[in-house]
């Protein structure tokens, strides 16, 4: 935007966010195709389906990784993923634990 020097910086300022608004008014109207540099970059944010205690199943909630972590969850998370490893194999000649029961 041209404004001229005898212009306040206020003035200059508020002639340019009104030129942007109208730049952006008449690319809105226009029909043109969003391309991929009309968008923010792709950041990948994983999300937890979180059952909470106490709650039903129809008040789970969806919660970011960062948010989890930021409150404590993150232990939750890793042994959950612990958990659903499949068992590692006894060494060749050894054989598996058997898992006892317990006496009343």
């Amino acid at each position: 935007v041209n404004v001229p020097s005898h212009v306040a910086p206020e003035e200059a300022a508020e002639a340019a966010a009104v030129s942007k608004m109208e730049r952006a008014d008449e690319a809105s109207s226009s029909t043109q195709i969003p391309t991929a540099a009309d968008f923010p970059p792709f950041v990948k944010i994983t999300q937890y389906f979180v059952k909470w205690c106490s709650l039903q199943y129809s008040d789970s909630t969806w919660e970011s990784e960062r948010f989890l972590d930021k409150h404590g969850y993150s232990d939750y998370i890793r042994r959950y993923y612990d958990l659903s490893k499949p068992p590692k194999e006894p060494p060749p000649g050894q054989e598996p634990p058997v898992a006892r029961q317990k006496r009343d």
